[in-house]
C-alpha cells in the first residue's frame, strides 16, 4: 500500500437529507390503502329481484371466485349445447351458488333488509322449494325456484345476472342508482 495515503482521513457519512412530508401524498396513500381494504371486505351485496315492489324482495349474494364460476360453466356445458340455454342456466346456477339468503324490506326504506324466515329457523330462505311453496308456486329444485321467483321471465333473470356479474367485477359497487344505471 502507498504510504502517502495514510494521512488521508475518510469522509464523514453524509447527513441524511430531510424529506419534507407531503400531507397530500400521505392522504392519497391512506386513501389507496382504504380502497384496498374496502375491496377485501365487501364480499356480499343485496340485489332487488324485479317484479316485487311492496315489499321489495332481495337476494343477498356473496362473491363467487373464478374457479367456482368455471365449474358452474363446465357443468352447464355438459348439460346443454344450446347457446341461450347455456347462458341462462349458467346465470341461474350462479344465483344458486352465490345466494346467502332471501330478504325483504319496505320500499324506499333506509332500514336493513329483514331475512325472509317464515318458519323462524334463524336463517333466511334460499333458492329452495320451501321458497317456492311460500310464494305460492310449485318447484322441485333450485333451478325451478329461481325461474319461478323471476316469474319465468328469462330477460329478468339475465338482467339480474348482469347486475350480479358487474358487482363480481367491482365489489365496491352497491345496489344504488349509480350501480343500476351503470354510471360507475
Amino acid at each position: 500500500m502507498d504510504d502517502n495515503l495514510e494521512h488521508i482521513q475518510p469522509l464523514p457519512d453524509p447527513e441524511p437529507e430531510e424529506v419534507e412530508e407531503q400531507p397530500e401524498a400521505n392522504t392519497l396513500m391512506e386513501r389507496l390503502r382504504a380502497e384496498r381494504q374496502g375491496m377485501a371486505e365487501d364480499q356480499t351485496i343485496d340485489i332487488s329481484i324485479p317484479g316485487y315492489g311492496d315489499p321489495v324482495l332481495l337476494c343477498r349474494y356473496r362473491l363467487v371466485e373464478g374457479r367456482e364460476l368455471q365449474r358452474i360453466m363446465d357443468k352447464v356445458r355438459r348439460q346443454t349445447k344450446d347457446s341461450f340455454d347455456r347462458n341462462l342456466l349458467t346465470t341461474v346456477d350462479t344465483f344458486i351458488a352465490a345466494c346467502e339468503g332471501i330478504f325483504i324490506k319496505e320500499p324506499d326504506s333506509e332500514e336493513e333488509p329483514v331475512p325472509l324466515d317464515p318458519d323462524n329457523t334463524g336463517a333466511p330462505m334460499q333458492y329452495e322449494p320451501a321458497l317456492a311453496k311460500f310464494l305460492g308456486f310449485e318447484a322441485n329444485n333450485a333451478r325451478e325456484v329461481v325461474r319461478g321467483v323471476f316469474g319465468e321471465n328469462d330477460n329478468a333473470i339475465m338482467q339480474h345476472g348482469a347486475r350480479l356479474a358487474r358487482w363480481f367485477g367491482n365489489t365496491e359497487l352497491t345496489d344504488t342508482e349509480e350501480f343500476l344505471l351503470g354510471e360507475v
